[in-house]
C-alpha cells in the first residue's frame, strides 16, 4: 500500500511538473521595472524539453517588435520578460469545429493538453486562437511578474492564428511576428481592426468611428497626410455605418506599417504609462553660502530614438536654458528668501501632431530654493503631468482638465494671429478640482494660440475656435 501510494504521488508530481509555470527570464533590460513599460511573454504548448525554444521564439519576437514604428523610437521605454510555462503536450487544441475550418489536410485535429488551454476555432472562427484557462494565466503572472503592462501569449504551433483582448495571442506561423504586433495594437493601444471584423467588434476608438465630418473626426489632424482619410468599412452587417482612417495599415492587413493615426494612438499609451524622467539631482541639499556653483541635473531621462524631447529650464519666471540635461546656478546670484527653479520636458515627436492634439504630456521637476545670509537649502520633486484640452475645434468654450499631477497658480492666455492677448484667466488645479471651463463665446471664430503658464512651465498650442458671434 505504501508503494502504491508512493507511485500515485510520484505520478501526480510528474503531471504537475509537466504543466506549470517554472521560471522567468528577462529578454530585454532597459532599467528597473518600476520605471519601464513591462511586456511579459507567456508560452503555451511548449513541453519541458522545449523551454529553450520558447526563449528563442520570445527573443525573435522582441527583436521584430522593436523594429516596427513607433515601437522602434520608444524601445528604451520597455522591458521584456518571458515566463516559462510547461505544457503536457506540444501544440494547441484544434477541434475542427468552426464553419471556416480549412480542412483536415491543411490543419488536422489536435487534442493537445496545454497549460493555458489554448484552442483554435474560438467563437466559431477558425483563425481565432484563444487561451481559455485564465486562472493559470493569472496565477503565472501573479507568481512571477504581477506588475506587467502588456501580456503576449506565444503558442507553439505552426498554424495561422491570433487574437487580441486582454492578452495578445499568436502562433508560430510564418506570419507570427506580424500577427503578434497586430494583436498588440488591440491589447496595448485599444486599436480596432481596419478590416470589418463584425458588428460585435464595431466601436468608437482611435481608428474607428461613425463620424464623417472632416472638421471633427477624431483623426482630423492627419487628414490628407500619407493617404489618411475617412474610408467606409466593408463588408457585411452594419459595416457601411463605420469608417477608418486608412486603407493600408497593419490593423487591416499583415506586412504593412501602422498608419499615422494608429502610431499616434500607440504613442499616447506610452506617454500615459511612463514618466521618462527617472532620476534628477539634487533631491535635498543643504550647504553654506559661498561661491560654489550649484548643479541641477536630469541624471536619467529616457529619450526616444531619435530624440524628440524639448527641455526648458526656468528660474524665477525666466527661461535660462533649453535642451540641456543640466545647468549651474551660482550661489551668490541666488536672491535671499524663497525662489523656484524648474525644468520642463515635453516629447515633440512629429508622429503625435501636437498642433491639433487634445492631450498634452510633460514631465516637470521643481526645486524650491531657500537662501539666508549664511545657508542655502534645496528640495526637489518630479511629476508627470497630463492635460486634456477639448473640444477641438473649440465651440463657445474650452474644457481644460488635468488628468494627472497638480498645478498651482496657472495663467491662461488666448493669443490671436496678430500676437495680441485677447483673453486671460487665472486658475489652479488641485487634488479635488482638476477641471476648468473657459468661456470663449465673446471671441471671433478663427485660429488662436492657447498659452498655459505658471512659474514652473510655459506651454503653447494652436487651437481653432468657433463661436456663434
Amino acid at each position: 500500500m505504501k508503494l502504491l501510494y508512493t507511485i500515485i504521488i510520484s505520478f501526480l508530481f510528474q503531471l504537475n511538473i509537466q504543466a506549470q509555470a517554472i521560471g522567468i527570464e528577462q529578454i530585454v533590460d532597459n532599467g528597473h521595472p518600476d520605471k519601464r513599460i513591462n511586456i511579459v511573454i507567456l508560452g503555451d504548448g511548449y513541453t519541458a524539453t522545449q523551454q529553450q525554444k520558447f526563449i528563442n521564439d520570445s527573443k525573435i519576437f522582441s527583436q521584430y517588435l522593436f523594429q516596427q514604428e513607433p515601437f522602434n523610437q520608444y524601445k528604451n521605454y520597455f522591458n521584456v520578460y518571458a515566463i516559462k510555462v510547461v505544457s503536457q503536450d506540444s501544440g494547441a487544441r484544434h477541434d475542427n469545429s468552426a464553419p471556416d475550418c480549412p480542412g483536415l489536410g491543411s490543419h488536422p485535429i489536435s487534442t493537445a493538453k496545454t497549460y493555458l488551454d489554448t484552442r483554435f476555432d474560438a467563437f466559431g472562427i477558425h483563425r481565432l486562437i484563444v487561451p481559455f484557462n485564465s486562472q493559470n494565466i493569472a496565477t503565472s503572472l501573479a507568481k512571477y511578474f504581477p506588475s506587467y503592462d502588456q501580456v503576449i501569449i506565444l503558442v507553439n504551433t505552426p498554424y495561422y492564428g491570433g487574437s487580441g483582448g486582454a492578452y495578445a495571442t499568436s502562433t508560430l506561423h510564418s506570419s507570427s511576428n506580424e500577427i503578434s504586433v497586430h494583436e498588440i495594437g488591440h491589447s496595448f493601444a485599444g486599436l480596432s481592426d481596419e478590416y470589418y471584423a463584425g458588428d460585435q467588434y464595431a466601436r468608437e476608438s482611435t481608428n474607428m468611428t461613425q463620424t464623417t465630418d472632416s472638421s471633427i473626426v477624431r483623426w482630423k489632424n492627419w487628414l490628407g497626410f500619407r493617404s489618411v482619410g475617412i474610408y467606409q468599412h466593408c463588408c457585411g452587417g452594419n459595416s457601411s455605418k463605420w469608417f477608418k482612417p486608412h486603407q493600408s495599415c497593419k490593423m487591416q492587413a499583415l506586412g504593412l506599417p501602422f498608419c499615422n493615426v494608429c502610431k499616434e494612438g500607440i504613442i499616447e499609451v506610452i506617454h500615459r504609462l511612463i514618466n521618462p524622467l527617472i532620476l534628477f539631482s539634487p533631491k535635498e541639499q543643504n550647504l553654506n553660502v559661498g561661491d560654489t556653483p550649484l548643479k541641477f541635473s536630469l541624471e536619467e531621462l529616457i529619450k526616444p530614438i531619435p530624440n524628440s524631447q524639448k527641455i526648458s529650464w526656468n528660474y524665477i519666471n525666466r527661461n535660462i536654458a533649453k535642451n540641456v540635461d543640466s545647468i549651474f546656478l551660482q550661489a551668490r546670484d541666488i536672491p535671499l528668501g524663497n525662489s523656484k527653479l524648474s525644468v520642463f520636458v515635453e516629447d515633440t515627436n512629429l508622429l503625435i501632431r501636437i498642433d491639433n492634439h487634445e492631450k498634452l504630456h510633460f514631465s516637470i521637476v521643481e526645486w524650491n530654493i531657500n537662501k539666508t545670509v549664511n545657508s542655502l537649502s534645496v528640495s526637489g520633486k518630479s511629476s508627470l503631468v497630463e492635460w486634456s484640452i477639448s473640444p477641438v475645434p473649440a465651440v463657445n468654450y474650452i474644457d481644460i482638465s488635468l488628468l494627472s499631477g497638480e498645478m498651482k497658480n496657472c495663467s491662461i492666455h488666448l493669443i490671436n494671429q496678430q500676437g495680441q492677448i485677447v483673453h486671460t484667466e487665472k486658475f489652479s488645479f488641485m487634488s479635488k478640482d482638476k477641471n476648468f471651463k473657459l468661456d470663449i463665446s465673446n471671441l471671433n471664430s478663427g485660429s488662436y494660440h492657447l498659452q498655459i503658464m505658471n512659474e514652473s512651465f510655459n506651454i503653447s498650442k494652436p487651437i481653432v475656435i468657433r463661436t456663434s458671434k
